[in-house]
């Protein structure tokens, strides 16, 4: 890990940490205490969006792990109105940002990309590793792969939505079996 790379990462768990004392039992004694707690979440915030807005450009090759990006991004970013300045909102406020910083922190180099991923995955079905029918578990080929759970899980909706792979309807996945009555392609084809 690069100086710099090390650094954000110091950063990142700085400011989680700093995240979770800000809506405690003080943020609570009063309206003013939650307004300033919104500002001291805001400007944590404000200082990570480009490197999330980044994340999110370079996930360009997985509508997933875009998905994911917008998702926390935004959860950070709507407007509010003054009335929507509860204790439960600033609650709800601080655990998408901490959810934000933990994704940064997880995408910190050297990070295996989710398109990556799901290309490892593909690889591993192609040459049968992953043979018909099988089920696949985030959590063991994450094990196998040395990858965190998160990435398999969006690369396994890419491959689900590109049709390599099959969600069930209880949300696991698996390689699609093969249909007897269709002739595999010879070797080589």
């Amino acid at each position: 890990m690069t100086g710099d790379a090390a650094e954000t990462l110091r950063m990142l768990r700085s400011d989680t940490m700093r995240l979770g004392k800000i809506d405690g039992a003080k943020a609570a004694a009063s309206p003013a205490a939650v307004s300033n707690g919104y500002d001291s979440v805001d400007q944590c915030v404000r200082k990570w969006l480009p490197l999330a807005t980044r994340r999110r450009k370079a996930a360009e090759r997985s509508p997933a792990d875009q998905a994911r990006w917008d998702r926390l991004i935004e959860a950070v970013t709507r407007p509010r109105r003054p009335s929507d300045v509860t204790y439960e909102g600033l609650v709800v406020l601080v655990s998408s940002a901490r959810e934000l910083l933990c994704a940064l922190r997880r995408t910190q180099p050297p990070f295996v990309s989710v398109a990556e991923v799901a290309e490892r995955i593909d690889r591993r079905i192609k040459v049968g590793l992953y043979p018909p029918g099988t089920n696949l578990s985030p959590s063991s080929i994450a094990a196998d792969l040395e990858l965190p759970p998160d990435s398999v899980t969006l690369a396994l909706i890419d491959l689900a939505d590109s049709g390599a792979i099959e969600r069930r309807p209880n949300g696991r996945a698996r390689v699609p079996k093969t249909d007897p009555t269709v002739p595999l392609p010879a070797a080589g084809e």
